[in-house]
């Protein structure tokens, strides 16, 4: 694990690691949510096993740019879990603070996902 902080600190720069504690904060904030929203479990789980598949990524690559597979196996599925399950619910309201969270939490797992996309093609491409 050391390792790994230590290659995504020398990789990355202030502002992207900025950029992860935000997302970091958003999915550890899902736990305020949990006791009553599936969508957040689901954030809570696709954050937790992202994060377990990153370190055996890192651990058989020893590469940090790959790192992103974990979000695109995981975060993809979860936003059409959280439009199924909440989203598209006509109950559903931006309003409350889970919807605010949620208006939070999407956009910035699209950023991220354009991000990791790209940095996965670059390493495949042979460009990092």
């Amino acid at each position: 694990m050391k390792e790994m902080a230590q290659a995504i600190e020398a990789t990355t720069s202030p502002a992207v690691q900025l950029w992860m504690g935000w997302m970091s904060l958003l999915f550890v904030s899902s736990l305020l949510f949990v006791w009553k929203k599936t969508g957040a479990r689901y954030a809570l789980l696709a954050s937790l096993l992202g994060a377990i598949c990153g370190v055996v990524i890192f651990m058989l690559t020893s590469e940090p740019w790959l790192l992103g597979i974990s979000h695109i196996l995981f975060w993809l599925p979860l936003l059409g879990i959280l439009y199924h399950i909440d989203i598209s619910n006509p109950e559903f309201s931006w309003k409350t603070p889970y919807g605010i969270w949620l208006a939070l939490l999407i956009p910035t797992i699209v950023i991220s996902l354009l991000f990791d996309f790209r940095d996965v093609a670059m390493v495949l491409m042979g460009r990092r």
